[in-house]
Order: structure tokens, then C-alpha cells, then sequence
């Protein structure tokens, strides 16, 4: 027997009801301060990748040009 409840009712419910829930809890300022935070972090990760992806390729031309002498 399956007890499971697969519902759409029952999941938008449950997820429209956290997301008031949320919203009536935090205000504006923290959620400034979130997104704030958040684009930091991603724009400290895309950066990090492109220096690592630079220094990649630098490595893999210098163990080429060092193979080839």
C-alpha cells in the first residue's frame, strides 16, 4: 500500500506556505544584505576560475615548449 501523497495541491501548498512563511519573516535589509552577499560570491568565483583556467593553459605551454627542448 502506498501512503505517499502525490499531489500538485499538496506541494504547491506546502511550498507557496514556506515561501510566505519566509517573506513575512526577513526583512528588506537582510534580503539586500543576502543578495549583496551572493553576488560577491559569484563574482569571486568566476574570477578565480578564469585565473585558474589562465594559469591552466600557461602550464600546459610551458611543459610543451620544456618537452620540445
Amino acid at each position: 500500500m502506498n501512503h505517499y501523497i502525490f499531489d500538485r495541491d499538496f506541494y504547491s501548498g506546502t511550498i507557496g506556505g514556506t515561501l510566505l512563511a519566509l517573506m513575512l519573516n526577513i526583512n528588506g535589509q537582510q534580503l539586500l544584505t543576502s543578495v549583496v552577499v551572493a553576488a560577491t560570491g559569484a563574482m569571486a568565483s568566476f574570477i578565480v576560475s578564469v585565473l585558474c583556467r589562465f594559469a591552466w593553459e600557461k602550464l600546459k605551454e610551458y611543459r610543451t615548449r620544456n618537452k620540445e627542448l
